[in-house]
């Protein structure tokens, strides 16, 4: 939500999408957002995913002996898989020698997946938007991205987790506006165990006036999502 807060003109056009796709509704149904394509909507959840760094790595045991680019992997060694730097390290950090790569691997570089460029630290949701005709369209291999891990050992949750954040992200939009907080409230600390657990969470919002009803006043409120908040904060 931070990154929504900071980011008023993509919050903006989300939102515009959200009332394009859903009508005048604030509460679209399940089925309308599984079934209904947003593709802001996609973009938004993956870039958060992206930039949030939800887990920092997975460990995999090698079951037979093995090598990776080049390296000799024995049978039972622990490989720590890093699944923030697919993310946010361009492929021109480091040389690779396209020999070294498995065949499995030449394959999929054929896909055309392309680093993020000189902006990889930004939230750009709009990175995962590309054009096909007249018509703006998700595209899920705009670059690297593996918050989740992949795979059939990838988080069995993930369809899940990308539902429930779609659901929350298109009623939160509908809803409300999401301002920027105080500065104190507002940094990127973070407690690194099985997953990032923010240390501050909170965010500051304005109840949206509904147009075909009339409307109490708009007011703001700063919330406290996580129970991580510092002693004698002002969320209510």
């Amino acid at each position: 939500m931070k990154f929504l807060a900071r980011n008023r003109s993509g919050q903006s056009e989300a939102r515009a999408a959200l009332q394009k796709a859903y009508g005048n509704t604030t509460t679209p149904s399940l089925a309308q957002i599984l079934n209904t394509s947003v593709p802001h909507l996609d973009a938004l959840a993956h870039e958060m995913l992206r930039n949030s760094r939800t887990a920092g790595a997975v460990a995999r045991i090698s079951l037979s002996d093995t090598q990776l680019m080049g390296h000799f992997i024995p049978k039972g060694t622990q490989v720590i898989v890093p699944l923030v730097g697919w993310s946010h390290i361009n492929a021109q950090s480091f040389e690779v020698d396209e020999k070294t790569r498995s065949a499995t691997s030449q394959h999929a570089a054929k896909k055309g997946i392309d680093d993020w460029g000189d902006d990889v630290e930004a939230f750009k949701p709009e990175r995962w938007l590309v054009q096909d005709g007249d018509q703006t369209v998700f595209n899920a291999n705009a670059g690297p991205s593996m918050p989740m891990s992949a795979g059939p050992r990838g988080c069995f949750g993930k369809r899940l987790a990308l539902m429930e954040l779609k659901l929350i992200l298109a009623f939160m939009l509908l809803n409300f506006e999401l301002l920027p907080v105080e500065q104190e409230l507002d940094s990127d600390n973070a407690n690194e165990i099985v997953s990032r657990q923010p240390v501050q969470c909170f965010v500051r919002l304005r109840a949206l006036e509904r147009v075909t009803t009339r409307s109490p006043p708009c007011h703001t409120s700063i919330v406290n999502y996580s129970n991580r908040g510092p002693a004698g904060d002002p969320s209510h």
